[in-house]
């Protein structure tokens, strides 16, 4: 090299106009611990939402929007009243001690002090298991409907549960 070019070369590196050599291709950012510790986490876990679940009365009430003819409509209603009486009935029977169970378990989970047995959680469980199920009488009320209906019915539902997450009925 020249001696003009060593000096060319000096004052170009002192000006600061020559770049530093490039980092590799695929390296990433420099970590260091502290910068690690004190930024935002990259994965953030949120808990999905279930969707919303719904019965054979907010079904008849949604039911109405669609076109069906009066056997339809007397068939459905005759389900959603054979599911009302069976709750009611289970109600009538149950329904204290139910509650009563689902106090005590929730008050167990809140304070640690309080005991929820074995035997009142297996009874819990049994209960809730003998609870008439509105998923039978929402599958007999979909056997009843049309594809066009059921296409619509998919719609109201998709729309409904938009519009009110987490109800029921």
């Amino acid at each position: 090299m020249t001696p003009a070019a060593i000096i060319v070369l000096a004052t170009l590196v002192m000006q600061g106009t020559l770049q530093p050599a490039r980092p590799p291709l695929l390296a990433g950012p420099k970590v260091t611990p502290e910068v690690v510790v004190g930024s935002e986490p990259v994965f953030r876990v949120v808990p999905r939402r279930r969707p919303a679940q719904f019965g054979p009365y907010r079904w008849q009430r949604l039911l109405r929007e669609i076109d069906l003819d009066s056997r339809q409509r007397s068939e459905i209603g005759r389900i959603a009243g054979e599911f009302g009486r069976a709750m009611k009935a289970f109600r009538n029977t149950h329904g204290k001690r139910l509650k009563t169970l689902a106090r005590r378990e929730r008050e167990a989970r809140d304070d640690p002090d309080k005991q929820f047995s074995a035997d009142e959680q297996h009874e819990l469980r049994e209960l809730r298991a003998k609870r008439p199920k509105a998923v039978e009488s929402l599958q007999r009320i979909w056997t009843l409907l049309d594809h066009e209906q059921r296409q619509q019915m998919r719609d109201l539902l998709t729309e409904a549960r938009k519009d009110a997450p987490r109800t029921s009925g």
